[in-house]
């Protein structure tokens, strides 16, 4: 299943509220969303499928960009900021990518060349476990305020960002 080119825009609910997700992807397999743009909502993509890929897409202004709780995820050549284009200075964005769900789910995950921006939390939040040797965040673009953290649970390889598990901030 692909969606692709597609615009969701803003659904707000009361101030300061995105209202549901943007896509929701439940018990399905090879997912493909690919070059859609989505603008202030409260989640851009939500997946609790295994087998997908993210790339391309543009999301702007949701309070997260990219939720993926199973195995088997591409987050690729993606675009994540907190820019709202009615009032720049109201955006937010809480993380841009989080990869939650049981960690033993978390396997054969690749986060990479993404631009991610400016979040309020961190750029990427993931649970990995121990033996989590699939696991890849490489090429990625940061572009963070100064005095926040990149990362949260894993660790950063400067030269190929490969994943390590740490339970403290990057």
């Amino acid at each position: 299943t692909t969606i692709r080119d597609c615009r969701f825009m803003a659904q707000s609910v009361e101030p300061r509220t995105y209202g549901q997700p943007a896509i929701t992807v439940y018990k399905s397999h090879d997912i493909i969303l690919r070059d859609n743009h989505i603008f202030k909502r409260s989640i851009g993509i939500l997946s609790h499928s295994p087998d997908c890929r993210f790339t391309g897409n543009i999301i702007t202004a949701c309070s997260v960009a990219i939720e993926s709780n199973s195995a088997n995820c591409m987050i690729d050549n993606n675009r994540m900021f907190p820019f709202d284009a009615t009032s720049p200075k109201t955006g937010t964005m809480q993380n841009c990518i989080y990869l939650g769900g049981l960690e033993k789910y978390l396997h054969n995950i690749s986060i990479r060349e993404n631009n991610l921006g400016h979040p309020d939390g961190y750029a990427i939040v993931a649970r990995f476990p121990r033996n989590a040797n699939d696991c890849l965040v490489d090429g990625n673009q940061f572009l963070q305020v100064a005095g926040k953290g990149l990362v949260h649970n894993v660790i950063m390889d400067e030269t190929r960002q490969n994943i390590r598990r740490m339970n403290r901030p990057y």
